[in-house]
C-alpha cells in the first residue's frame, strides 16, 4: 500500500510539474501572442497613414490630369486654327507668286515690244 501510495504521489508530483510547465509555456505564447497583435495594429496603423497620403496623391494627380486634359483640348483647337490659318497664307503666297509671274512675264513682254 505504501509503495501504491508513493507511487500516486510521485505520479502527482509529475503531473504536477508538467501542470506548471504547461501553465508556463501557455503564458508565453499569450504574451507573444499579445506583442504580435500589437506589431499588427502598429503596422495596421502605418498602412492607414500611407494609404490616406497615396488616397490625397492620387486626388491631386486626377485634378492635374484633368487640368492638362483640359490644356490639351485647348492647345489641339489652336493648333487646328494656326493650321488652317497657315494653309490659307500658303494658298495666298502661292496665288501671289502666280501674279508676281504673270506681272513680270507681260512686263518682260512689254520691254521686249520696245
Amino acid at each position: 500500500m505504501f509503495i501504491i501510495m508513493l507511487m500516486m504521489t510521485q505520479r502527482h508530483a509529475g503531473l504536477t510539474r508538467q501542470n506548471e510547465m504547461l501553465r508556463k509555456d501557455l503564458e508565453r505564447q499569450a504574451k507573444a501572442h499579445i506583442e504580435e497583435l500589437q506589431e499588427l495594429e502598429n503596422e495596421n496603423e502605418h498602412l492607414k497613414e500611407h494609404n490616406a497620403n497615396l488616397e490625397g496623391q492620387i486626388r491631386r494627380l486626377k485634378f492635374r490630369v484633368n487640368k492638362l486634359t483640359t490644356r490639351k483640348t485647348s492647345l489641339k483647337t489652336g493648333l487646328a486654327a494656326m493650321t488652317a490659318q497657315r494653309d490659307m497664307l500658303q494658298a495666298q503666297k502661292e496665288a501671289l507668286r502666280e501674279e508676281l509671274l504673270d506681272t513680270r512675264m507681260e512686263r518682260d513682254g512689254y520691254l521686249n515690244d520696245r
